[in-house]
């Protein structure tokens, strides 16, 4: 029995790796990761999810439009750095909805600013991004663009038990805006790769396109070894949360040699305690531990750190 899981486990991972590589793997700039964009919703805000044909589709989004098409709004996406599309991703149109109004779409934005914030009729429409980096979205008719936002995958993962009890229990963790639906009022572990991104527009777009220009930038990256505190032996499978943060806490794990990298970070969610920043450490038949690392916003990048944890109990 086991043998066949094993056996079932590994054509899944072969099945994988050959669609992610298939239509050839030198044109596609997106590789699997598991999505879930919750992170950068505004909650409350109507959206329409409009999802491509196809993530395969390789058609050229700048040839000029038909007459009778709706204004669209389309980019591709560039990457900063050492930044890299992740399949999942996905951008965000926010607009005010003004294609019933007799007036203009830059006069009924006018007279939009003397209502109160929740009157505005702001709409927002998402696209998934192509695996060339390229993404659109048509709008109902003339529009008031507000800002384009860029939602990066976020995989959140079961929270290991010995992370829950470290984090769930710490009041500062309390979550000020839980997913819809959610009866936890504590903030969840999340991976993700690269940070939400967000251009302004503040334009009118009654007819035809406009390219807006998105670049994603992998954040913040935390890396370093975890060891055994007598041996100085590596300890794989440690877990490293990192919870000086505004947004859910950052997870990952340890490699088989104790090295770790967390990428993802976006210093504009950092929240420090006392001008560094906590990461919380637990492993299996280890006394789980806290590492603080100095951090300030005119850092460049955070040092590489090591943890060292004790056998035995908390």
């Amino acid at each position: 029995m086991l043998r066949l899981l094993a056996l079932l486990a590994g054509l899944a991972l072969l099945a994988l790796i050959l669609f992610a590589r298939r239509d050839g793997s030198h044109d596609s700039l997106l590789v699997p990761f598991e999505p879930d964009t919750t992170l950068a919703a505004d909650f409350g805000l109507h959206e329409t999810e409009q999802p491509l044909e196809s993530l395969e589709d390789t058609t050229d989004l700048r040839h000029a439009p038909t007459p009778d098409a709706l204004p669209r709004v389309f980019g591709h996406l560039e990457l900063g750095g050492d930044a890299q599309l992740l399949l999942g991703a996905k951008v965000r149109v926010v607009f005010e909805d003004h294609h019933d109004s007799a007036l203009g779409a830059e006069e009924a934005h006018a007279r939009c600013l003397e209502l109160p914030p929740a009157e505005r009729p702001l709409e927002a429409r998402v696209a998934n991004v192509r695996r060339d980096g390229w993404w659109y979205v048509d709008l109902p008719g003339k529009c008031w663009l507000v800002q384009a936002e860029y939602q990066p995958p976020v995989a959140t993962p079961e929270m290991p038990p010995t992370l829950a009890a470290a984090l769930l229990d710490d009041p500062a963790l309390e979550n000020t805006r839980p997913r819809p639906g959610s009866k936890g009022a504590r903030r969840f572990v999340a991976q993700r790769q690269s940070i939400p991104g967000r251009q302004t527009i503040a334009r009118a777009l009654e007819r035809g396109k406009f390219e807006v220009a998105l670049t994603v930038e992998s954040g913040l990256c935390a890396r370093g070894l975890v060891l055994d505190a007598d041996t100085q032996q590596p300890i794989a499978g440690a877990q490293l949360a990192l919870k000086s943060m505004r947004a859910p806490c950052l997870m990952t794990t340890s490699a088989p040699d104790g090295s770790f990298r967390m990428p993802g970070i976006e210093p504009a969610g950092l929240k420090p305690v006392d001008g560094c920043l906590v990461f919380v450490v637990e492993a299996p038949r280890y006394a789980g531990a806290t590492r603080s690392i100095a951090w300030d916003a005119t850092q460049e990048g955070l040092p590489a750190f090591r943890v060292y944890l004790k056998q035995g109990r908390r």
